[in-house]
């Protein structure tokens, strides 16, 4: 508790020294306390000298010169009678008290601000750039971890853009981008994310918002793209896909892999949609298993058309992971004609959660089962192996 106190005072005092702008200070204030809470991996004075020089230093180190910078100010404070400000006071020390600083350039806080933002900003539409989305996704899942919140990411993609470059040219395809990247922003809240990912791709990072306020985002947009005369004018449509920290992810790459595939169905499904992540969530235990099954939509079932074949991969009390020549879209019933071997076929409803291509002709997909009742169940545990007794825990 004492550490604890001695830190905090720490932290509290060189705020206090900043003479900063509004902008910069608050900026710096935010950066400060982001460090002060991150200080349990034992770098709290190595990280808040890194803030402020381009100096790596041990943390015992760092909290020597710390104790040496206040000592310089005070020094200075009492010679010029007046306040000198944190920075003027540790580029001293660092340049005439011990010399880690050599041939230093100094420049205006506006054109370094300028510099840096051009390092992280896509230059077409001035939303951040995928070098900047990457920093802030890493800061997110760590402050959301640290808080048990949540955030979403909607990653979208303008359908059809090869056609559209090919037909009217490059900077009509430019002015979409900017049209779109204005859309995206001017709907977005001051604590979101808006980044032009690559290409025609847009990612936005949707502070402490689950899948349906991301999903409830995602079609303001896509009716502001519909209200929008020059984009509504030319046809341009986009698809949209959702993953939500934690429940589909607690890293970055599973994150952004979420996403990816959500995108996917929505480009799957016809395009000009958004689609929620659909990672199967089968609680039960899956069971590997090769059995052949015809299906057709439910609404046409008991006609001959429309029936389709295919063979399961993995089977569960829930539903089934199988592959088919068939492209079905998410949210089709399927009237499934399941055929174990040597045993009487199972007839079940199962509901389209995702699909992917495998080839040109094969897909694989996951089917959820509709109200499956009681004499079904008991079909699948009697199919399934060790029988009845080995299947008692689904």
């Amino acid at each position: 508790m004492e550490k604890l106190t001695e830190i905090e005072a720490f932290k509290d005092r060189v705020t206090s020294l900043l003479s900063e702008n509004s902008l910069n200070r608050q900026f710096l204030t935010e950066q400060i306390n982001e460090i002060f809470l991150q200080r349990a991996d034992g770098c709290f004075y190595s990280k808040l000298l890194a803030l402020f020089v381009h100096l790596d230093f041990e943390e015992s180190e760092a909290q020597r010169h710390w104790v040496s910078i206040l000592k310089n100010y005070n020094h200075l404070h009492e010679v010029l009678q007046r306040k000198v400000g944190l920075r003027v006071a540790m580029f001293d020390y660092f340049l005439n008290g011990n010399q880690l600083l050599q041939n230093p350039i100094l420049v205006e806080i506006h054109l370094f601000q300028q510099a840096t933002l051009m390092a992280v900003q896509d230059h077409l539409t001035n939303l951040f750039n995928r070098r900047y989305f990457d920093i802030a996704l890493e800061k997110e899942i760590k402050r959301s971890a640290r808080r048990h919140t949540y955030f979403s990411l909607l990653m979208i993609d303008l359908d059809n853009f090869k056609l559209i470059n090919d037909v009217h040219g490059h900077l009509f395809g430019d002015k979409v981008l900017k049209e779109l990247a204005a859309v995206l922003k001017r709907l977005s809240r001051e604590e979101d994310t808006v980044c032009r990912y690559g290409g025609e791709e847009f990612i936005v990072l949707l502070s402490d918002t689950t899948s349906s306020g991301a999903l409830h985002y995602g079609e303001r947009v896509r009716a502001a793209v519909a209200e929008n005369d020059f984009l509504h004018r030319h046809c341009i449509s986009f698809s949209g896909g959702i993953a939500t920290f934690p429940s589909d992810g607690r890293e970055a790459v599973t994150l952004l892999k979420s996403v990816d595939v959500s995108l996917y169905q929505a480009k799957f499904s016809g395009k000009d949609c958004i689609v929620q992540s659909s990672q199967e969530r089968r609680h039960g235990k899956r069971y590997p298993q090769t059995w052949k099954f015809s299906c057709q939509r439910l609404e046409q079932a008991f006609t001959t058309p429309g029936i389709h074949e295919g063979c399961t991969h993995d089977v569960s009390l829930n539903g089934v992971k199988c592959e088919m020549a068939q492209a079905f879209s998410l949210g089709d019933k399927l009237l499934l004609h399941i055929e174990p071997p040597g045993l009487q076929a199972i007839i079940v409803v199962g509901k389209v959660t995702w699909i992917r291509q495998l080839g040109s002709s094969r897909y694989e997909c996951g089917l959820q089962f509709h109200d499956l009742k009681a004499e079904q169940v008991e079909n699948f545990k009697k199919a399934l192996p060790g029988g009845k007794s080995s299947i008692l825990g689904f």
